[in-house]
Formats: C-alpha cells, structure tokens, sequence
C-alpha cells in the first residue's frame, strides 16, 4: 500500500472507541464491533476523506469488494 494513499488516514475517534483492531488488509483497517452478542467486523479503508464506498477511486472499490468477500468466508 502506498503510504501517499494512506496520508491524511484518520480513524474516527467513535469507530476507535466502539471496535477493537483486529487486522491490516492490503486497503483496510479490520476491527472486530465489541459487543459479545454477535461477531461484526468492519473494514474501514485507510483513504483521507472517504466516508461512502463510491467515493473510493475505482482499484479502491474492486479492492474493498475483494476484502468484504473474504471477510464473509
């Protein structure tokens, strides 16, 4: 991943405080929701500003789209 891509990367102090780190793919953060009850994981890819999937550029969203069919697996 080139870190010019991931300049500016902020996670969300709610997202933080609500999910724990639990990997790095090649886009995304992947986090584990910490709530017993069910097991949610969230990818948030590491992109400045994007808040929708559309507004990734197009290799992002093939990526992302790659990374959620693995994390359904």
């Amino acid at each position: 991943m080139s870190a010019a891509k991931e300049a500016g990367f902020a996670l969300d102090p709610r997202i933080a405080g609500s999910t724990l780190d639990w990997r790095d793919w090649s886009l995304s953060q992947v986090r584990l929701m910490n709530d017993r009850r069910f097991p949610w994981l969230l990818l948030v890819p590491r992109r400045a500003k994007a808040v929708e999937w559309h507004a990734l550029a197009p290799e992002d969203q093939a990526a992302l789209h790659q990374e959620t069919m693995l994390a359904a697996c």
